[in-house]
């Protein structure tokens, strides 16, 4: 818990830092499970867009999208 709410802090002033509009989903919701769980298994830095690249490939599977995501 302690370390989510890190997360979420460190997410938060990056929001206030960037200024009005803030959109809530991008850069708060959206990344926060995956960024959680990167932690919690101590992936570095420098792998997680890659990670997450993967991620919304596999989450976006669509009729359209199967050939994407067996890549």
């Amino acid at each position: 818990r302690e370390g989510t709410q890190r997360i979420v802090d460190r997410l938060l002033d990056a929001m206030e830092d960037e200024g009005a509009p803030a959109d809530f989903v991008a850069r708060l919701s959206s990344p926060l499970p995956l960024i959680t769980i990167c932690e919690a298994l101590d992936i570095p830095e420098a792998d997680r867009p890659w990670l997450r690249a993967h991620a919304l490939t596999m989450m976006n599977v669509g009729a359209a999208g199967k050939e994407d995501a067996v890549r």
